[in-house]
């Protein structure tokens, strides 16, 4: 009993302890709930988030740029001063509000930019978009929800008509105690990463080892994996991840694409009503970033088609923003850029950038709000 007394109270020593020097909402887990308008939301100073569930230390009276979006905008699987809104502000010397919850879609965006981010009376609002996935989620919402089918159907929505008590969503099957512990414990989260990091970089080491080259490991059409090591590269890119997100042979995507316009359309008009500059944030995918380089190798159709929808979308969306007057920065050719010097991707599966690309993005907005 003694010993797991004396243990215990060490665990909580140590957990308070790195909390001086970590930052825990960059370990933590956040809880969620279900919203009418927004569909799952971040509970209000979970997790070390601020006021208002998101991932900043406090909500601001003003500030100079608030930067929504998704978990790319939200900075997912990297520190929170490493997202690039964060960067952002350090390069530029502007104070940034991140407004961005893994997820988001062009409907939650343009909710929270009329009903939170002007509260601050920011001078710009910039809008992640990321290609893997917006359109999608566009036409989720826009089909699926009551208030935005409202809002669409020519009413601002009527919130009365979906309200409920909000409800926890459960983060998986992981059990009670794992589950506890992934929201309440940093040591946890770092041993947990920790084992995951040692597999991956033992992973790494055998293909690398055995110079397999090009591998690519089949399952069904969304899980096959492209796998590149060379002496001096290693890329890992689902074949089939964000397919289903740009394939304009589906009609969803078609319709989500004409969502998307009409949505940033109304965000446009909206800021330009509040002396609010608007500024749309295109962030590519991995598959688009790496494209250049795995040409060197085999290419499969899947991850080719990938590409060139990608590329039509963009082209899509781009036009639209341009012959409304619509200001749009393209952060692709940064985080190309960045490829030649170093990774700007985990090698692994991860979609998500790391800190390097992040910050290729940051210093792309940074650049590109200068020339506007």
């Amino acid at each position: 009993m003694l010993v797991v007394f004396s243990v215990s109270i060490a665990a909580v020593a140590c957990e308070m302890g790195l909390r001086i020097f970590i930052d825990p909402v960059d370990y933590l887990k956040p809880d969620l709930v279900t919203d009418p308008v927004l569909g799952v939301k971040i509970v209000p100073n979970s997790s070390y988030h601020d006021a208002w569930g998101f991932r900043n230390k406090k909500v601001p009276d003003t500030v100079d740029i608030v930067a929504i979006g998704d978990s790319m905008t939200y900075g997912y699987q990297a520190l929170a001063r490493d997202a690039w809104p964060a960067v952002l502000g350090r390069k530029t010397g502007k104070s940034v509000y991140n407004m961005a919850v893994g997820g988001y879609g062009p409907f939650q965006c343009y909710y929270l930019l009329t009903h939170q981010a002007s509260l601050l009376k920011p001078k710009v609002a910039l809008v992640g978009i990321y290609l893997g996935a917006y359109m999608s989620r566009a036409y989720d919402m826009g089909y699926n929800n009551q208030y935005w089918k409202e809002f669409l159907a020519g009413g601002e929505g009527k919130i009365e008509a979906v309200s409920g008590n909000p409800v926890a969503i459960n983060g998986g099957n992981n059990g009670f105690v794992i589950d506890f512990l992934m929201h309440h414990s940093i040591i946890f989260r770092m041993a947990l990463e920790s084992v995951l990091g040692t597999g991956m970089r033992l992973a790494r080491k055998i293909f690398h080892d055995v110079n397999l080259g090009f591998i690519n490991f089949q399952g069904n059409d969304a899980d096959d994996i492209v796998y590149v090591s060379s002496h001096n590269e290693n890329i890992a890119i689902s074949e089939g991840y964000c397919f289903n997100s740009v394939n304009l042979e589906d009609e969803k995507i078609v319709k989500g694409i004409e969502l998307t316009k009409l949505i940033l359309l109304r965000m446009d008009k909206f800021c330009s009503q509040h002396g609010i500059k608007f500024i749309s944030v295109i962030i590519p995918t991995k598959e688009t970033v790496y494209s250049q380089k795995l040409n060197n190798y085999v290419v499969y159709d899947r991850l080719k088609q990938t590409v060139q929808f990608e590329s039509l979308v963009k082209k899509e969306l781009e036009d639209s923003l341009s012959v409304n007057g619509i200001a749009f920065i393209d952060s692709t050719p940064c985080l190309i850029e960045k490829l030649k010097s170093v990774n700007p991707y985990p090698f692994d599966m991860e979609n998500h950038p790391n800190r390097y690309g992040y910050e290729a993005i940051a210093s792309c907005v940074a650049s590109g709000m200068n020339a506007k």
